[in-house]
């Protein structure tokens, strides 16, 4: 693969080829691709939704908005870590 496409697109577009030539039906083809055209829609959603976490949780530590500041900053360790492993950042 070398473009920047997700790899759940990418797979979604290239699977039709291999299970052609296979005995995969093209239901089970169509399937396949939907779902991960679906997948990649969720794991976009939730890492645009995690990014805001992220930001709110540090914002909120910076600036002392929270006497549980532990767990503002536990909360927004682990949107880092969920965003990295997501997008296959370095975390």
């Amino acid at each position: 693969m070398t473009d920047t496409k997700p790899k759940a697109l990418w797979l979604a577009e290239k699977l039709p080829k291999y299970f052609n030539a296979n005995l995969a039906t093209s239901r089970d083809i169509d399937q396949v691709a939907a779902e991960l055209r679906r997948l990649h829609e969720v794991n976009q959603e939730l890492v645009k939704a995690l990014k805001m976490i992220k930001l709110y949780a540090f914002d909120t530590l910076t600036n002392h908005k929270n006497d549980s500041l532990h767990d503002i900053q536990e909360m927004g360790e682990i949107a880092h870590l969920a965003i990295a492993k997501a997008t296959g950042e370095q975390a």
